[in-house]
C-alpha cells in the first residue's frame, strides 16, 4: 500500500524523488518529494499537471512569472506550459 505521507526516504538536500502511485492510459499519479531545490529543471510536459502541495512551501516558476505555494494549495499546470519547482 502507497501512503501520500509517508516521507520514509528522503533526497538529499537539492534532489528530488519520484514515486508513481497509479498509471493507465489516461492518466498518471506520481508524488514527487523535493528537498530545498535551488536550480530547478526546467519541465516542459505532453500532458497536463495538477500539483498538490502536502507540506511545506514551494515556488513554481513560468516563463513569465512566479508563484508561492503553502501547504494545502492545488495549481493547474496546462500542457506545454514550460515551469520548475523551487
Amino acid at each position: 500500500m502507497k501512503n501520500l505521507f509517508d516521507f520514509s526516504v528522503v533526497p538529499k538536500k537539492g534532489e528530488e524523488l519520484f514515486e508513481e502511485l497509479f498509471v493507465n492510459e489516461k492518466i498518471r499519479v506520481e508524488k514527487i518529494f523535493s528537498n530545498e531545490l535551488k536550480n530547478g529543471q526546467w519541465y516542459d510536459q505532453e500532458g497536463d499537471e495538477l500539483v498538490f502541495l502536502l507540506q511545506g512551501k514551494a515556488t513554481l516558476e513560468y516563463e513569465d512569472r512566479k508563484k508561492d505555494l503553502l501547504a494545502g494549495d492545488i495549481e493547474f499546470i496546462p500542457s506545454g506550459v514550460k515551469h520548475r519547482v523551487f
